[in-house]
């Protein structure tokens, strides 16, 4: 009997913690928490659920195809749910002011009911480093522990970075699952002796709710105690750190700004053309040559300032395949979590695209580029913008340097300052 409420109890916890990681947010439509905690719903919704108060535009349909249902409210009491289901088996059904009601797993309930089952101090406090959360200290060197929901791959390596410039190390940081720890994220956190633990299976939910540690915190996180002095070997020159770097680390930029702390950025097609102006500043050149330094091949979809001709039928199969196949590599990488590469691929596609749609008519190739590189740039800087105060700080260093037209250029007064 104990062991079939062990197994039951790991069960919804996977459940709890998986089901957290796939909605992505702390919100959701009562039907999908039902769908996602089955017969334990209840149980759950006692304990972790709290009403928000805002309404849905949507709730899942209980038929097979699983589709969403329009919410209409007519009234008060005359709410439905409409099905544009094309497949004949969804039919509009009735609904409750309750099955519309947004329920939110409390943030606070989760820190203090993982800090009663860890044993740690329940401390809630914002980062300032992208969506991670600070949900208690531990022990009495008051380590830092930290929880996210990684919203997609590669970026927990990426938080990781500006996490350790942020508190230099000595820090937990907690995932809901272990579906999103890579070993370049443990590489990086081992070094400066940050712990990275998924909650799947460090804990079990209780009958009356409350979460329940499988191990003892001592086994789990006392190694990370008392180890925050790194001596300087004898005879190692302690070489000064830089005061501005934009440098290339596999699939990211670590970038340090202004004597800052550093910290990385995805390695995106924008994040090639900042390296390429941050290291050329005051040296202007046009937004379709800039294309082709970091793209080359962009040189043979379309010649600068070329004047297209009318495609003739086989020209025109051989366009259509190819932009086939671009989808195709297009989908597969945002599949994969590669944005630059999508990127890159999105690009591509516009311009055969535009090869197409534009056979005979003159092609303005630079104002197609200068579009391409502002928009590659924007992404980088809407990025920085929902980072921490030295990302917000390098962002509108780029807005006011930058400057993106037919030529691009990075004007700076002290010259060439970045490493």
């Amino acid at each position: 009997m104990q062991q079939a409420q062990w197994r039951r109890e790991v069960v919804m916890t996977t459940t709890l913690w998986r089901g957290l990681e796939n909605l992505g947010d702390w919100k959701a439509v009562p039907g999908m928490w039902q769908s996602l905690f089955g017969a334990d719903f209840e149980r759950i919704a006692r304990t972790w659920l709290v009403r928000t108060g805002e309404d849905c535009t949507w709730v899942p349909s209980k038929a097979v195809c699983q589709c969403a249902l329009r919410v209409v409210q007519h009234s008060d009491d005359d709410i439905v749910g409409v099905s544009d289901c094309e497949t004949g088996g969804c039919n509009d059904v009735k609904l409750s002011r309750a099955d519309i009601e947004l329920l939110a797993l409390s943030r606070s309930k989760v820190a203090r009911g993982l800090a009663t089952a860890f044993g740690w101090d329940y401390r809630e406090a914002e980062t300032g480093i992208g969506h991670v959360r600070q949900i208690g200290t531990y022990g009495t060197d008051c380590l830092p522990v930290l929880f996210v929901i990684p919203e997609y791959r590669h970026e927990l390596l990426m938080l990781s970075q500006s996490l350790i410039g942020h508190f230099g190390g000595n820090f937990l940081l907690l995932v809901p699952t272990a579906r999103s720890i890579d070993g370049n994220a443990q590489s990086a956190l081992r070094k400066v002796n940050a712990g990275l633990f998924a909650l799947e299976g460090l804990v079990t939910l209780g009958p009356d709710g409350s979460l329940q540690a499988n191990r003892s915190t001592a086994d789990l996180f006392g190694q990370f105690q008392s180890q925050r002095t790194f001596a300087q070997p004898a005879g190692v020159p302690v070489l000064p750190s830089p005061r501005y770097l934009f440098q290339h680390a596999g699939s990211f930029w670590k970038v340090v700004f202004d004597g800052g702390p550093e910290f990385v950025i995805e390695d995106t097609l924008g994040a090639k053309y900042l390296n390429y102006l941050l290291h050329r500043p005051n040296e202007g050149i046009s937004a379709f040559d800039l294309e082709v330094a970091i793209t080359p091949e962009k040189a043979k979809v379309r010649a600068k300032d070329s004047i297209q001709r009318k495609l003739d039928p086989e020209a025109a199969r051989q366009y259509l395949r190819e932009l086939t196949k671009l989808r195709a590599q297009r989908d597969e990488a945002v599949q994969d979590g590669d944005l630059g590469e999508a990127e890159r691929l999105d690009d591509d596609i516009e311009s055969i695209e535009a090869e197409l749609k534009n056979g005979g008519a003159p092609a303005d190739t630079g104002e197609r580029a200068r579009s391409n590189v502002n928009k590659a740039l924007a992404a980088v800087r809407k990025k920085l913008e929902n980072g921490d105060k030295h990302q917000k700080a390098f962002r509108n260093h780029i807005l006011q340097f930058v400057d993106i037209g037919y030529e691009c250029v990075y004007r700076h007064p002290e010259g060439r300052v970045w490493g």
